[in-house]
């Protein structure tokens, strides 16, 4: 049987348009792109809030409370040093988001050098160590008396 119909060739566009349409789409985003990252308003690493000086009292107040009750862990030996350096370091970074609105408790130590709390970061230094290090040493009671004096003295 023979068939007097014959195969076509394939059928394709040409990739001229397919460039032409790239090179329009780069020239209009890439510079649509540079411009919104060099315009965007950027965030400052901290944004310290006023807090009135009597609720800054309940404050510091409620957060004595919490470094009096870990001393008394400690003295109890309910807690191990390690643990009980990763507590303070909790209540001084919590203490700080509570007076200022930072959310301290999510930076790391060189973040809260770059955020210029001095007191704060020579507590967190003191900390640092006991907490990660394989065998935990330090004076947690100088540690917890530092605190105190970090959370009396911040204004």
């Amino acid at each position: 049987m023979q068939i007097s119909v014959e195969l076509q060739e394939m059928f394709s566009y040409s990739l001229l348009i397919v460039y032409i349409g790239g090179i329009i789409l780069a020239v209009i985003l890439i510079p649509a792109i540079l411009w919104w990252i060099l315009t965007r308003e950027r965030k400052p690493i901290t944004k310290v809030k006023k807090v009135k000086q009597e609720k800054l009292s309940k404050i510091k107040a409620r957060y004595r409370k919490k470094l009096i009750a870990l001393e008394e862990k400690v003295e109890k030996g309910q807690v191990s040093n390690r643990q009980a350096y990763l507590e303070l370091s909790s209540i001084t970074r919590h203490f700080v988001n509570a007076a200022t609105g930072i959310k301290v408790q999510n930076y790391t130590l060189t973040d809260i050098q770059n955020a210029d709390m001095p007191k704060l970061y020579e507590l967190i230094a003191q900390c640092y160590v006991p907490e990660f290090s394989e065998t935990s040493g330090g004076d947690i009671s100088t540690s917890i008396k530092n605190a105190r004096k970090v959370v009396e003295e911040w204004n």
